[in-house]
């Protein structure tokens, strides 16, 4: 993480020094924290966005001035640059470029921060910010939404299918980087067949709230359903602790591509 701090303070500099526009965005609204780095591109009519997170590593993207809506959603508070027509984001630090419909900004719990970083966005852009409300009729709005449940604990549910044999409510994590089970659950899809000898993959462990260090272990799940969604061989951690909480991590949100949670009226939103 040193490393990437570094690295984005580097190119701060850099960027300030040939005079280019730089928007800095420290992003900390109580989900996730990630830093971007907004700049105008060497390539005519293009906006360079780099972004930095402990989950997510560093992605550079490369986007069309021009070509960009800014959609803004007060809660939880986040600018997503959508495209008007086609695909306008690229991923360019890929071995292959990876082409996007949408990328979503988180934004910060200061509102005369979140007013600053908008209206610098919105200049550089050349665009109009439009709040998210305002899109609800429009049908280029994103159709596919998995419908979520709150919880007693303020958290997320969702219904998770493992194998097509067990469906359970799953808390929906994106401070877990893996989809997690518990030893009942487990056993349960054992029993049906569904868990085989080869689907063990290793051994992880980690340190629990107490300080203590647990075994946990990692297999290969073939299917998981959510919603109209199917996802194959995907990796889970087994807790041998029966009551240990089925959480929905990053390996299955990231999967999903761009998303974004509806707070009123509890719904996942799969933008691309």
């Amino acid at each position: 993480m040193k490393n990437i701090t570094t690295l984005l303070v580097f190119l701060c500099c850099q960027l300030m020094m040939i005079g280019q526009d730089v928007v800095k965005i420290n992003s900390n609204n109580g989900l996730s924290k990630i830093t971007y780095v907004v700049s105008d591109s060497y390539e005519e009519d293009k906006i360079d966005l780099i972004l930095s997170s402990i989950s997510l590593g560093v992605e550079e993207y490369r986007i069309d001035k021009t070509g960009i809506d800014l959609v803004y959603e007060e809660v939880p508070p986040f600018l997503t640059l959508k495209c008007k027509t086609g695909t306008c984001i690229e991923r360019i630090n890929h071995y292959e470029s990876v082409k996007k419909q949408a990328l979503p900004i988180l934004l910060t719990n200061s509102e005369l921060r979140n007013t600053e970083i908008i209206h610098d966005l919105n200049k550089m852009f050349s665009s109009t910010v439009i709040k998210n409300s305002e899109l609800e009729d429009d049908a280029s709005q994103p159709s596919s939404t998995i419908a979520l449940r709150r919880m007693d604990s303020g958290t997320f549910g969702v219904d998770v299918t493992l194998n097509e044999i067990v469906t359970e409510e799953f808390i929906l994590d994106s401070g877990a980087s893996f989809l997690s089970i518990n030893s009942t659950v487990f056993e349960n899809l054992r029993n049906e067949g569904t868990i085989r000898d080869f689907d063990y993959l290793d051994v992880v462990y980690a340190t629990i709230a107490d300080g203590s260090i647990v075994e946990n272990f990692l297999f290969n799940i073939s299917k998981v359903t959510i919603g109209q969604y199917e996802f194959n061989n995907i990796k889970c951690i087994v807790s041998p602790n029966q009551n240990a909480p089925l959480l929905l991590g990053q390996n299955l949100l990231r999967a999903f591509g761009t998303i974004s949670i509806d707070y009123e009226k509890n719904k996942l939103h799969i933008v691309d």
